[in-house]
């Protein structure tokens, strides 16, 4: 009876992904139908090692509509930058390299918030979707017409909705934007070349602030894709930290604060699609529809509480900056505003990282050698078809092609085989290829950086014994050590003759 249930919770589990996977874009092959926008792009995807370029200023003049720091405050506000630089780092988020500069960081660390930013007395209720003003916004005429409605708001709230399987560094294809009267969804994919010189005015005004929900990721999607930078950022995932709530995340907040339940298995869906299914239209509409009534709930609660998780303790600036709670959260999030993007990294020894972090690899240092050479192949062809590695060959196979490759050249060839046709990827096209990267990753020893060393005379670990995952200790070593027994002495034998 007990292998019954489990079957069956199986099956309702399996016919559950299968109606989510079709209603998202999901299903068998879906997703690999749907049409490439990047492919009609005028400006194709950079995806060379050369590095991202930031402009030296953002929106000329944008910048000034904050409130711009006072001269004797210079020294003060170099410290501020300083100590935002430091916490960023701290808390894992992207950095400039030395040469770069935030093209906002001057009015990220010279603002000077207003008394309507950190108190709210009674929270505005937000309307029902049915009576909210709605417009999908993808021709130039409603881009123009929603920056000139947004240049008179104070307060907006934002979200962002992307894809990244089938492109390298990824793309926007939905913004989503809401004021105290209004939804507004922005096709990102339509106005991709449009959006920053309409928006980015708006989104760098530190005289108005952008509400968004764990806006680490955001920042970086923004200026990548558009170009905009963003001042005076109020982030609800780091106000839900301070507060210490139950959970962080926007579906808890969404039923915590408005009692609104939303599906986050559409946040995977495949936003490419258009049209946009309506389901996946009100998903989106609802990331924002409620931020700005829980942007005045959050603010509230954070005035009636006076500590901070230990956790969560940053160095403020001195007054008027503010302190406490609200001025945590202000700091955390301008940290997250200061991030700027960079594009993937690949060296000699990047392949090791991705390697640390799969559970339960033992590779030998042939087995290395083939992952080393793979790995390579798989990045350089990702960036040539702009696709995503995993796209071009799934992690799955890249460990079972470097588990079960390089024995002889007959075994690899119907490994490779058995493995690539498994799945519909660009893989599958280039098995041949494939094999000739094995058989010279086994040939050269590839092992930049590795655990790997060139076989020499006693060198145990170059006969084929495993490397494990950085990180992990040698215990069989330690064992060996531990259980040496001291040898017995000699004792005179009998002879065989006697």
């Amino acid at each position: 009876r007990g292998r019954w249930v489990a079957v069956m919770g199986k099956k309702k589990k399996a016919a559950k992904s299968v109606r989510w996977a079709a209603a998202s874009g999901f299903a068998s092959g879906e997703s690999d139908r749907v049409a490439r926008p990047q492919d009609s792009w005028a400006a194709k995807p950079d995806n060379s090692l050369a590095p991202f370029v930031h402009p030296l200023a953002v929106q000329e003049g944008a910048e000034g509509k904050g409130k711009a720091p006072e001269a004797g405050r210079a020294s003060a506000l170099d410290e501020r930058e300083e100590k935002l630089a430091r916490r960023a780092e701290k808390l894992g988020y992207s950095k400039a390299t030395t040469s770069e500069r935030h093209p906002l960081s001057a009015a990220i660390r010279g603002l000077a918030y207003e008394e309507w930013m950190l108190e709210c007395q009674q929270a505005q209720a937000f309307k029902s979707f049915e009576k909210t003003p709605f417009t999908y916004v993808d021709t130039e005429e409603k881009l123009a017409q929603l920056a000139a409605k947004l240049d008179g708001e104070g307060v907006i709230a934002v979200d962002l909705e992307n894809h990244s399987l089938h492109s390298y560094q990824g793309f926007l294809c939905l913004m989503q934007i809401s004021t105290r009267t209004e939804d507004f969804i922005v096709d990102s994919l339509a106005l991709r070349e449009r959006i920053g010189p309409a928006l980015g005015h708006i989104f760098a005004d530190a005289a108005k602030v952008k509400v968004m929900h764990g806006a680490t990721s955001d920042i970086v999607w923004l200026q990548r894709c558009h170009g905009i930078y963003l001042a005076n950022l109020f982030d609800t995932g780091q106000a839900a930290r301070v507060l210490a709530l139950p959970s962080f995340g926007l579906a808890y907040l969404l039923l915590h604060y408005c009692n609104y339940k939303t599906n986050k298995t559409y946040q995977m869906a495949d936003w490419r699609q258009r049209p946009l299914p309506q389901h996946l239209v009100t998903y989106a509409r609802a990331d924002t529809h409620f931020l700005l009534y829980m942007y005045d709930r959050l603010r509230i609660d954070l005035q009636s509480r006076t500590s901070v998780p230990d956790q969560l303790q940053v160095e403020l600036p001195a007054s008027p900056h503010p302190q406490g709670p609200m001025g945590t959260v202000l700091q955390r999030s301008a940290s997250i505003s200061l991030q700027m993007y960079q594009k993937p990294v690949f060296t000699e020894t990047t392949y090791l990282d991705y390697y640390s972090k799969q559970r339960g690899a033992t590779f030998t240092p042939k087995q290395l050698a083939v992952f080393a050479g793979l790995y390579a192949w798989r990045d350089a062809e990702a960036r040539r078809l702009d696709e995503s590695p995993e796209a071009v060959l799934a992690k799955s196979q890249l460990m079972d092609l470097a588990r079960g490759s390089g024995a002889s050249a007959d075994s690899t060839q119907v490994t490779v085989k058995k493995i690539c046709n498994r799945k519909q990827n660009p893989a599958r096209a280039c098995q041949e290829e494939l094999c000739r990267v094995i058989e010279s990753a086994v040939e050269q020893e590839i092992s930049y950086g590795s655990p790997m060393k060139k076989k020499t005379a006693g060198n145990s670990n170059a006969s084929g014994a495993a490397v494990e995952p950085k990180g992990k200790k040698d215990k069989e070593k330690t064992v060996k050590k531990k259980s040496k027994k001291k040898k017995a002495p000699v004792r005179n034998r009998p002879s065989a003759s006697g």
